[in-house]
C-alpha cells in the first residue's frame, strides 16, 4: 500500500468513528433504532452494541437533556 492509498473502513468501522466523535449523533441513531424496529429486537440489540462499544452512555446523555 503506497502513501497516497487510505484503507478503506466497514460500515460498522465507520459508525462507531462518528459515533465517538458525535455523543448526539450517536443518541438520534439509538432513538430511531427504537422508534423503527419495535417488531425487530434484533435490530434494536445490535445498535444497543454498537453503541456500548464506542463507550456512549446513556446515563450521561440523558443527564445532558434535563440541565
Amino acid at each position: 500500500m503506497t502513501k497516497k492509498q487510505k484503507k478503506l473502513k466497514t460500515w460498522c468501522q465507520f459508525k462507531q468513528e462518528r459515533f465517538k466523535n458525535n455523543p448526539d449523533e450517536a443518541f438520534e441513531y439509538l432513538k430511531a433504532s427504537l422508534e423503527q424496529n419495535t417488531d425487530m429486537p434484533e435490530v434494536i440489540a445490535e445498535a444497543l452494541k454498537l453503541l456500548i462499544e464506542c463507550g456512549f452512555s446513556l446515563e450521561i446523555r440523558l443527564k445532558k437533556n434535563k440541565d
